[in-house]
């Protein structure tokens, strides 16, 4: 049932950053997302956007945006998540 769920939270997860991305404007290749800054504002959103909905891990997650190291990734969230003007997503 582990691995049933991780693949559904996946999938969820990947449905997710390609909407949020397509609006934010977000590319989508794995490269392009390389190419922008690890904290850019339009990654960290979409990321936090998909901690909200979903379990997905967040090396999946950091590795997915091209974000760097997931622990960094977690503290951008943090912040953002904390500040009363990202919580209205």
């Amino acid at each position: 049932a582990g691995a049933a769920v991780r693949a559904h939270n996946e999938k969820e997860a990947e449905r997710i950053v390609r909407i949020v991305g397509a609006e934010m404007e977000l590319p989508g290749s794995a490269a392009e997302l390389e190419l922008l800054r690890k904290g850019d504002p339009r990654k960290v959103m979409c990321a936090a956007m998909v901690k909200r909905r979903t379990s997905v891990k967040n090396d999946w997650l950091a590795s997915r945006l091209r974000m760097g190291h997931p622990a960094a990734m977690r503290q951008l969230l943090i912040r953002t998540l904390k500040d009363p003007k990202g919580q209205k997503f």
